[in-house]
């Protein structure tokens, strides 16, 4: 009987070697790939790691950034409570200053009053003058109310010009001409200081062309009379035809601004 001749395509049945050899080799990848997948979780734990120490630290200082916020807002809101209470003890303590120092200058402008008032001589001393006398507010008074009933003034006018601070008749030296000076005293002459004078010395001019008291009579000046004068005030002086008068308590006569 004759014994059948392997085909050129059938494949040989694989020794024993070389099955254990590729057994080997399979094992080897295995172990390969059991040691490539253990380092990549290794790697993928030490990346959660640092991920979650990572988001750790972020939490953490979210919060400290909140609680400094926090912190923050509360010390704006307790320095804004201050700051407002300091603000009301500023304004409270500007609005006293202010009243004070008007009541010191209304103090002092009522001490200049007085004193012109018992020294009218120094407005002789500046303007040229001689026979200076006081006229008292009640006898302009008079005059004026006269004249309002005779229609030469208003009442308005009236009781500005009863509001003057002196009235004073005196005579020029040189030719011994009547005048009539209204004077507006005040410690710090001001544009307003001059407003009135030239306003009320109008209206006694006025009194005097038209109701002619038999009494009175001459050229009205108006006077500002302080101890200093604003440079507004100064300088509005020739245009409304005021005379400023400077007196320091009888002791010397203050220099006009320059």
């Amino acid at each position: 009987m004759a014994v059948p001749t392997p085909s050129s395509n059938e494949r040989a049945p694989m020794a024993l070697a070389e099955i254990r050899a590729l057994l080997e080799q399979t094992a080897e990848l295995s172990a390969e790939n059991a040691r490539a997948i253990a380092e990549m979780r290794a790697a993928n734990a030490e990346r959660a790691a640092r991920d979650a120490e990572r988001d750790a630290r972020h939490d953490k200082e979210m919060a400290e950034i909140r609680n400094s916020q926090i912190r923050t807002e509360k010390i704006v809101a307790e320095n804004s409570v201050a700051i407002s209470e300091m603000r009301d003890a500023i304004t409270r303590l500007t609005e006293a200053q202010h009243r004070t120092n008007q009541d010191v200058s209304t103090l002092k402008g009522w001490g200049l009053e007085i004193y012109c008032e018992r020294n009218p001589q120094i407005f002789a001393n500046v303007l040229g003058m001689i026979r200076v006398e006081l006229l008292s507010k009640r006898e302009i008074s008079h005059i004026a109310y006269e004249a309002e009933l005779a229609g030469a003034i208003t009442s308005d006018q009236y009781s500005n010009l009863s509001r003057a601070d002196l009235f004073i008749y005196a005579r020029r030296k040189s030719d011994n001409r009547p005048f009539c000076l209204v004077v507006e005293a005040s410690y710090r002459v001001d544009t307003e200081d001059v407003d009135r004078a030239s306003e009320r010395a109008n209206i006694l001019d006025i009194i005097l062309n038209k109701h002619q008291p038999r009494h009175l009579n001459g050229q009205v000046i108006p006077i500002v009379a302080g101890t200093d004068i604003t440079p507004g005030a100064w300088s509005k002086l020739p245009y409304f035809g005021v005379t400023y008068v400077p007196v320091s308590n009888g002791d010397q006569l203050t220099n006009p601004p320059e």
